[in-house]
């Protein structure tokens, strides 16, 4: 699933989108996620940041 959000980002973008993937790297929908892709862009379509992190409850983290 991809979600846009048109606000300012943290790092001066004007939009994000958030892309969220399951375990084996595919388009999911939010309740089946496991990972999420966040990209930050301006309103000229450059990208001004990226970030990656996972989905789930405090639960579901393992140490490493």
């Amino acid at each position: 699933m991809i979600v846009r959000i048109d606000e300012p980002t943290p790092n001066g973008g004007d939009y994000s989108i958030g892309i969220y993937q399951n375990d084996d790297g595919f388009e999911c929908d939010i309740e089946n996620a496991t990972c999420i892709s966040i990209l930050e862009y301006t309103n000229e379509g450059e990208c001004v940041g990226q970030t990656f992190g996972f989905c789930g409850s405090e639960e579901d983290l393992v140490a490493v």
